[in-house]
């Protein structure tokens, strides 16, 4: 069943942005596509990924989770390493 879940804003910048003076960083993003392949969209390429090492995407109807690691963190126009991720191991 398709649904769509957005980080409320506040409870982020409370809980999540003091760990970053603790030296915390971002490591992944995550999301899904729960009707669509785990293939990244536009938006997921020039507003989402950026910023982020590794960006995972899950296909809840094609019950199939992708990673998506940058080439070159800096370079984006490198382009992406995709890997299907096993969810049975």
């Amino acid at each position: 069943f398709p649904v769509t879940i957005s980080p409320d804003r506040d409870e982020y910048a409370a809980s999540i942005l003091p760990l970053f003076n603790k030296g915390w960083k971002n490591y992944a993003s995550f999301h899904t596509h729960p009707q669509f392949e785990p293939y990244p969209s536009n938006i997921d390429m020039n507003e989402l990924f950026p910023g982020f090492p590794v960006n995972y995407i899950y296909s809840g109807s094609k019950d199939k989770l992708m990673k998506y690691t940058w080439v070159d963190p800096t370079q984006l126009e490198h382009g992406l390493i995709p890997e299907l991720i096993n969810l049975n191991e």
